[in-house]
C-alpha cells in the first residue's frame, strides 16, 4: 500500500470516529468519555496532518510547485483542523466546556 492510500485511509477512520463522537452525544454519553474519545480522535489527527505537511506537501509541491491549487486547498483545511483540534482539547480539558458546540449546536444555559 502506498503512503497516500494509507493516509487517504486514515480520513475515512477519521469520520467513522466523528459519527461514532456525535453518536455518543446524542445518548447522553457521559462527560469523561467523552472527553477521552474526543482527545483521541484529536491525537490521531494532529499525528496524520503532521505527517502530511512534513512529507506529503513537500513531496507534492517539489512536483507540481508551490503555486499548485490543490496545496492551497489543503493548507487551508489543515489550518481550519488546526482551530478544531484546539477546540476538541480546550473542551475535552474543560470542567465547564460544552460538549455539543463540537457538533455545532448552541449551548443551552442552565
Amino acid at each position: 500500500m502506498k503512503a497516500t492510500e494509507c493516509l487517504n485511509t486514515e480520513h475515512g477512520v477519521f469520520l467513522t470516529q466523528l459519527s461514532m463522537l456525535e453518536s455518543l452525544l446524542k445518548e447522553g454519553a457521559s462527560r469523561e468519555v467523552l472527553r477521552a474519545a474526543t482527545l483521541t480522535i484529536a491525537a490521531s489527527v494532529e499525528k496524520h496532518r503532521a505527517v502530511e505537511e512534513k512529507l506529503l506537501y513537500p513531496a507534492i509541491v517539489r512536483a507540481f510547485g508551490e503555486g499548485f491549487p490543490p496545496i492551497r486547498v489543503m493548507e487551508t483545511e489543515h489550518a481550519r483542523i488546526q482551530l478544531l483540534e484546539a477546540l476538541a482539547e480546550d473542551v475535552a480539558q474543560s470542567d465547564t466546556g460544552d460538549a455539543p458546540l463540537l457538533l455545532g449546536e448552541p449551548a443551552t444555559s442552565s
